[in-house]
């Protein structure tokens, strides 16, 4: 996000946080940790660090055919031993 928040409504906040939490998310697709996924579907990261905010999935906007074999994909890559994830529902979608 590279321009200067200038709406300070509530909807506009929240947007810029959220905006800016997807990006940081993006950005770890530099480190050879990670494994980042970004498509019309989700965003998410995953690690082998066991930590929540290394492990994510955001923006899931799943067709119903496809929302079981997804989670089950999800919950086979946070199996390892220690692994920790989460997702968060965000305000704006």
């Amino acid at each position: 996000m590279d321009t200067v928040l200038n709406d300070l409504s509530g909807q506009a906040i929240i947007q810029a946080i959220e905006a800016n939490l997807f990006e940081l998310i993006k950005a770890r697709n530099l480190w050879s940790r990670a494994e980042v996924r970004d498509d019309s579907e989700m965003l998410s990261c995953f690690t082998d660090v066991p930590y929540p905010h290394f492990n994510v999935v955001l923006r899931a906007q799943l067709p119903p055919e496809q929302v079981v074999t997804t989670i089950q994909s999800v919950v086979h890559k946070c199996r390892f031993p220690g692994s920790r994830s989460s997702g968060w529902k965000m305000e704006s979608l």
